[in-house]
């Protein structure tokens, strides 16, 4: 019981040092500046007809290596399909 009496005394203390300093904001009037600031630094919002930009494609569009060893060349088939076809 000793264990939560000062569990108890601990939420008291802490709900009366809370109170104490909600009632020092509202008399320096930093709970209405802090409100005040929250609107004006909050962002607009944004339209929905916001497009992403697109990425130039290129030719040696390829993902980076880690590597340093040179990426082996890959052999098209097609043009042996055809003949066959």
């Amino acid at each position: 019981m000793a264990k939560g009496c000062t569990t108890n005394n601990y939420e008291e203390a802490r709900k009366q040092r809370l109170e104490e300093n909600k009632k020092r904001f509202e008399d320096l009037g930093i709970s209405k500046i802090s409100k005040i600031l929250t609107k004006v630094t909050s962002p607009a919002k944004k339209s929905q007809n916001h497009l992403p930009k697109r990425k130039l494609k290129t030719s040696d569009d390829v993902e980076p290596r880690r590597s340093s060893r040179p990426r082996n060349q890959v052999t098209s088939y097609i043009e042996e399909l055809t003949k066959y076809i």
